[in-house]
């Protein structure tokens, strides 16, 4: 039994040596695998790495084509808009060129309808004979139907009369249309105190105060009501060229504080005036100038007095306004103005034309025009104590950004 047992142990084969005869054997196998096979397997390695490679790319190429969808996208929306802004742009450029179309348009109209009524002249003779026997002969009297009730109210002051054939006078009734081109015509007028009245008025018609306190006190006591917080400035009234524009701004600054401002704001303002002032003595600066001015913190009141007026001094006020308007966002000669709405005022003693007319085209223009009484030189506005704040309001004029 022992010596059995000494026998299979002779014959146990070790575990290393198991191993190393199966690496003998899969050497044996693989070195056995034919040379294309071995071929084949590295050519399907290939392809299968050339085709996870292309899988990469693919990826690669769809994720840049998503990228730059997105990029041109962007690029589409910002194109479009940059176009909307510029047809925006073009609009407002249309709207603004009809505007100044309209303007011109309307201001060819007045031009054309001054020069029909100018033209629509009758010639006459004249004699006016006064009750003290002084007597005008006026052999080539020209008259304008608009100059006619102006006509009977300062020249015949009075009826006109004609000779008739048995020596005896006609009173002409018919106005500018009963004139005949030609006749003769005699005028006796009424030396009544309404006639020396009248008289006295047109002596003085050219006489217009200039007293800008007692406009801004008769304007305040109009306007107080309908627009708060105004004031009197009268440094506003005067705008100036000035080669130093830190003072100018400096200066705008100052007016629009009013009575805000402190006594040391107030002496600096002063001081900014004299100097303007002094300078425009010596060579004139004045861009701009007004009879009276009244400033709140958003709003200006802008007045003028006239001793006559014209259809063309409303238009050259209106034109004036709207400077004032343009250049105040971009001039510092006018950000004394800037932001600010303006309702422009115009007072006239004596109306040239035909009243009705004048104060149909200041409606149109968009001024407050005031009719005052030219036989007083102290100015006096006929608000009767009232405030038409609808109407002022309605004339304020927006500031240009």
């Amino acid at each position: 039994m022992l010596l059995r047992t000494a026998s299979r142990r002779v014959h146990r084969t070790p575990i290393a040596s198991w191993l190393s005869g199966q690496l003998q054997q899969q050497r044996a196998d693989l070195s056995s695998t034919p040379l294309d096979e071995r071929q084949l397997q590295l050519e399907e390695k290939k392809l299968a790495e050339a085709a996870a490679q292309r899988e990469h790319e693919a990826a690669q190429r769809k994720h840049e084509a998503a990228e730059a969808a997105a990029q041109r996208k962007h690029e589409e929306k910002k194109l479009a808009t940059q176009r909307e802004l510029e047809e925006k742009k073009l609009v407002e450029a249309a709207a603004q060129r009809e505007l100044e179309e309209k303007k011109l348009a309307t201001q060819r109209e007045h031009k054309e309808r001054r020069l029909a009524r100018h033209a629509e002249t009758k010639c006459f003779q004249l004699t006016v004979t006064n009750a003290d026997g002084m007597r005008t002969d006026l052999p080539e009297m020209r008259l304008r139907r608009d100059e006619w009730d102006s006509f009977q109210k300062y020249t015949t002051r009075g009826p006109l009369y004609v000779l008739s054939d048995t020596g005896q006078l006609e009173r002409v009734v018919n106005g500018f249309d009963g004139l005949v081109e030609g006749q003769a015509y005699i005028a006796r007028p009424e030396q009544t105190l309404g006639s020396r009245l009248s008289e006295l008025e047109s002596s003085l018609r050219n006489r217009v105060s200039a007293d800008e306190e007692a406009l801004c006190e008769q304007m305040l006591a109009m306007m107080s009501p309908c627009i708060d917080g105004l004031a009197k400035a009268p440094d506003a009234r005067r705008l100036y060229r000035w080669q130093d524009a830190g003072q100018l701004e400096r200066f705008g600054t100052l007016v629009r504080l009013g009575l805000d401002a402190t006594a040391a704001e107030r002496a600096e303002l002063t001081r900014l005036k004299t100097l303007f002032d002094d300078a425009d003595r010596v060579q004139r600066i004045t861009a701009m100038e007004f009879d009276a001015v009244l400033l709140n913190s958003h709003a200006a009141v802008v007045c003028e007095a006239k001793s006559s007026l014209t259809s063309e001094q409303l238009t050259k006020f209106d034109d004036k306004i709207n400077r004032v308007l343009v250049r105040a966002a971009k001039d510092v000669v006018y950000r004394v103005y800037q932001g600010m709405s303006v309702l422009p005022v115009l007072l006239a003693n004596h109306f040239v034309e035909s009243e009705a007319e004048l104060h149909r085209t200041a409606r149109e223009l968009g001024i407050l025009l005031i009719s005052r009484n030219g036989i007083e030189y102290g100015p006096r506005l006929p608000c009767n104590g009232k405030s038409d704040c609808d109407l002022y309001r309605s004339l304020l004029r927006s500031p240009i950004q």
